[in-house]
């Protein structure tokens, strides 16, 4: 039998409300003992992570419980479909006392990157939130995010939304920036409308996002991003080694702090390479002049010798620009001079290459690409010193026209792209 509100469960026994509303309206839950909350009929996902809020919360002031078990046994009418969580089973909570002080990541963008970063930190026992799209989303909230690492494939029940308004923002949330440079302002104002302020770490390919994210919140980190991440499904990604990347951070435009310290360690402790810099923008600069080649592996849909010459006209082109604007950026050879560390080959790998995003976007006929925030970058800076840098302007503009007409990679050979960036052979 269930124990009136006055007579908290015993230490060792499992409490169990009959709906999320019960939960949230007993009065004497703060004086439980019990190891165990298991909660039926918790109905839509936002109603859940709010719940399961505040079991942690409880958590924390009676150290004792260990476990939370939630249960959609029952769905509410009209919670059906998408917004059916889980099916039963439980969601352990470690490190409860130590949690209080500790991130909950939200990835907001849980797609290849997204889902690798947030798979890692959620096999490290991290607590994480992902908000994604509609499709992605329900096959994780179905049958949770399927994770596969060189090292095996992990089935993870994450807690899954697509909106920022279904999260239920905590004062130690940290927003984990993932979603694609084009997304990014309107990503950014829909959390505004419903978050107040918290932490932007921006891991993203491109230098301009920290900015567009500086007009929405004070406290902005830049993180320089190299993980091979691969979107295989809807509910599915991969990584392709392991340890699945490295990573660069600092406070944004300069500096380091507590928090980024933090969310360092909790990186490190997922499987990540962390260094944490004072000025990370270098370093953004410097993975942009790699990312400028993003666009012609997805243009022919070929990798390797065939597109090495368009690869080193482009990336010339982009030197000299950015030199002239007195920019400053960090190679990748520099990059492993000064930190030999990611230079130790891995634990284990997947044969083959990573398909660059651009590739991806392409593939999955997405409708954009971030070339914009690449090449497009690139095109700006020249613009700002009165020049032009026609290489990239035209790989810009061919990557965004195939993804407006949902075109595949592989829409001119290496030899045409040559032809239309004046390098034809001969």
């Amino acid at each position: 039998s269930r124990p009136r509100p006055r007579q908290p469960c015993s230490r060792g026994s499992t409490y169990t409300f009959r709906s999320a509303s019960e939960f949230k309206n007993c009065s004497a839950k703060n004086r439980f003992t019990c190891d165990r909350v298991q909660i039926r009929n918790c109905g839509s996902s936002a109603k859940l992570v709010s719940v399961q809020n505040d079991i942690i919360q409880l958590c924390l002031s009676i150290s004792r419980m260990s476990h939370i078990s939630t249960e959609a046994l029952c769905p509410a009418p009209g919670n059906v479909g998408k917004d059916e969580f889980e099916k039963g089973g439980e969601k352990p909570v470690t490190g409860l006392t130590e949690s209080n002080r500790r991130p909950r990541f939200i990835i907001y963008g849980a797609g290849a990157l997204g889902g690798v970063i947030g798979g890692q930190l959620a096999l490290a026992g991290k607590e994480v939130v992902l908000i994604g799209r509609p499709h992605h989303i329900d096959t994780i909230r179905e049958h949770g995010l399927r994770y596969k690492t060189p090292t095996g494939t992990h089935v993870l029940p994450l807690a899954a939304v697509t909106k920022p308004g279904e999260v239920g923002f905590q004062t130690r949330d940290v927003i984990l920036l993932c979603v694609k440079g084009q997304d990014t302002d309107n990503a950014l104002r829909e959390l505004r409308a419903v978050a107040g302020e918290v932490p932007i770490f921006c891991c993203q390919n491109g230098v301009r996002n920290e900015e567009i994210a500086s007009t929405y919140y004070q406290t902005v980190y830049g993180v320089m991003v190299r993980v091979g991440a691969i979107f295989v499904a809807d509910g599915e990604v991969a990584t392709r080694r392991d340890p699945p990347g490295w990573l660069v951070m600092a406070r944004y435009p300069s500096g380091t702090d507590g928090l980024v310290e933090d969310v360092a360690a909790d990186l490190r402790d997922a499987g990540f390479y962390v260094l944490v810099t004072s000025d990370v923008m270098p370093y953004k600069w410097g993975k942009m002049m790699f990312n400028l080649t993003n666009a012609i592996s997805a243009i022919t849909n070929v990798t390797g010798a065939e597109n090495e010459r368009v690869a080193r006209a482009v990336q010339a082109e982009a030197q000299e620009i950015v030199a002239e604007a007195g920019i400053c950026w960090i190679s990748a050879r520099e990059l492993e001079l000064q930190w030999p560390e990611i230079t130790v080959p891995p634990r284990a790998a997947h044969a083959g290459e990573v398909p660059t995003s651009t590739w991806q976007s392409l593939a999955r006929r997405s409708g954009t690409v971030e070339a914009g925030f690449l090449n497009g970058e690139i095109v700006r800076v020249a613009r700002r010193l009165g020049k032009r840098a026609p290489m990239n302007e035209t790989l810009l503009r061919i990557a965004e026209e195939m993804a407006a007409r949902s075109e595949l990679p592989g829409k001119y050979t290496p030899a045409e792209i040559r032809g239309l960036l004046g390098l034809a052979d001969g």
